[in-house]
């Protein structure tokens, strides 16, 4: 999960592994529902990570799984 600088209104969720690394991760994106930066204010950012599944969440939405 990140936030990159050139992008302060998104934050990124991206798996890598075998098929799926560097570049060809699989990548989900949360767009900040205020149209203000990440960076302006405190947030909770979650993965949870099971056998089965991986999500990911900001501020408890989960946005991808």
């Amino acid at each position: 999960m990140e936030n990159v600088g050139s992008e302060p209104l998104a934050v990124h969720g991206t798996l890598h592994g075998p098929g799926y690394s560097g570049g060809n991760g699989l990548t989900s994106t949360y767009n900040s529902p205020n149209n203000q930066p990440f960076a302006n204010d405190f947030h909770v950012y979650r993965v949870d990570w099971t056998a089965n599944l991986i999500s990911f969440s900001v501020d408890g939405k989960q946005y991808a799984s």
